[in-house]
C-alpha cells in the first residue's frame, strides 16, 4: 500500500526519468547476457549436482550391498561353550602326546639297556670263543695223541661209518677180530667191559 501511495505521489518528471533509466538498462546487452549466463550456469550446476547426487547414491548402494555380502560370508564367532570344548580337546591331545612321548622315551631307554646287554653278551661270547679256540688248539693234538696211543695199546680201530652201533676191529698180535656193540641195549659199563674183554683176548 505504501509503494502504491509512493507511485501516486511521484510527479510526471520522476516517472519519465525512471522509464528512461529502465530503457537505458534494457538497452545494455551486457546485463542481459550476464543474466542469461547466470541462468545457464545455474542450470549446468544443477545438472552437475544431480549427476553427482546420483553417483553418490549408486556408490552408497554398492557399499551397502558389499557390506551385506561381507556379513553373509562371515562365520559367526564360536560361543564360549564351543571355545571351552575345543580348548579341552586341545589340552586332551597335548596330554596324550606327552604320554606317548614319555612312553617312547622309556622304551628307547629300555632298548638302549637291552642293546648294551646284548653287546656285552656278544663280547663275552667272542671272548669265550677265542678261549675255546685256544684250548682247542692245545687239546686237539693232546687228544689226538691220546687216541693214537690208546689205539696202539688197545689195537681198536673204529668204524666211524656205522651210526647205529659201536663197531670196528681189534687188531693185535697179528690177530684181527671184529666187534659190534648196540648202545641202545647195553650200558656204558657193559660196553667198556666188552671192549676190555676183546683187548684181553688178543
Amino acid at each position: 500500500m505504501e509503494g502504491e501511495d509512493a507511485m501516486h505521489d511521484m510527479s510526471p518528471d520522476d516517472t519519465i526519468a525512471i522509464i528512461k533509466d529502465l530503457g537505458d538498462l534494457l538497452a545494455k546487452g551486457d546485463d542481459v547476457k550476464a543474466i542469461q549466463e547466470v541462468h545457464e550456469g545455474r542450470a549446468a550446476l544443477a545438472a552437475i549436482c544431480e549427476r553427482k547426487d546420483l553417483e553418490a547414491k549408486e556408490i552408497i548402494r554398492e557399499m551397502l550391498e558389499d557390506n551385506e555380502n561381507i556379513k553373509s560370508a562371515l562365520v559367526p564367532p564360536p560361543s564360549k561353550h564351543e571355545m571351552s570344548k575345543e580348548l579341552d580337546e586341545v589340552y586332551g591331545r597335548q596330554r596324550e602326546a606327552r604320554h606317548q612321548i614319555d612312553r617312547l622315551q622309556g622304551q628307547l631307554a629300555s632298548n638302549a639297556e637291552e642293546t648294551k646287554a646284548l653287546e656285552d653278551k656278544k663280547l663275552a661270547l667272542e671272548a669265550s670263543v677265542q678261549e675255546a679256540r685256544k684250548q682247542h688248539s692245545v687239546a686237539v693234538p693232546r687228544v689226538s695223541h691220546s687216541l693214537s696211543l690208546y689205539a696202539t695199546i688197545s689195537g681198536i680201530q673204529w668204524d666211524y661209518d656205522r651210526q647205529d652201533a659201536l663197531a670196528g676191529v681189534v687188531a693185535k698180535n697179528d690177530k684181527v677180530e671184529a666187534f659190534e656193540l648196540d648202545p641202545s641195549k647195553m650200558s656204558k659199563i657193559e660196553i667198556a667191559d666188552s671192549l676190555w674183554d676183546l683187548i684181553a683176548q688178543n
